[in-house]
């Protein structure tokens, strides 16, 4: 069941994909994915679906970043990369933490590159206390009200105004 679909640059679909959605329950497993679809031949259809990342926890949206991709899946926001070119991510580090498990859609989601260089991801207003495993001396980032904003390439993070209730537009290319 999809959440939320992208093209990249290559012209592969990426999906990410809940097996339980919308029924989700606390305890379910973590069987969700994010994929890829892609036409081998030629013809204007996928032919071919791989998993790039699985074992995943309601993943509620994802954003291409730096090589791989960010993704929202509460409580973190983890960075998933292929580093040996097979198209499955081998590299998975939770960049912050702290996102509430609330309702899958008041939770983090929608993290989205903008023009001045900040990914936005949507939290709408749910409280949170969010903390970075990089950086466990930097204080929590509170976003109870807010939204939630930060900077990958330069480690910094900060609430940002909102909230915005359950995604935003798309506003990187």
């Amino acid at each position: 069941k999809p959440v939320q679909m992208a093209f990249d640059t290559k012209g592969r679909l990426w999906v990410a994909a809940w097996k339980n959605y919308p029924h989700w329950q606390p305890k379910t497993p973590m069987d969700d994915k994010l994929l890829i679809l892609e036409d081998t031949n030629g013809d204007g259809k996928a032919d071919k679906c791989t998993v790039f990342a699985g074992d995943l926890q309601n993943p509620t949206g994802f954003e291409f970043w730096n090589g791989g991709v960010l993704v929202g899946q509460q409580p973190n926001l983890v960075f998933l990369k292929d580093t040996n070119g097979d198209g499955i991510a081998d590299e998975r580090r939770v960049l912050y933490t702290g996102f509430p498990k609330v309702n899958p859609e008041a939770r983090i989601t929608n993290p989205r590159l903008a023009i001045d260089n900040w990914i936005y991801a949507s939290n709408t207003g749910s409280d949170g206390r969010i903390t970075s495993p990089d950086r466990p001396e930097r204080p929590p980032i509170l976003v109870r009200g807010t939204d939630f904003r930060f900077r990958p390439d330069r480690g910094i993070a900060e609430p940002s105004s909102g909230p915005a209730p359950g995604g935003r537009a798309p506003t990187s290319p």
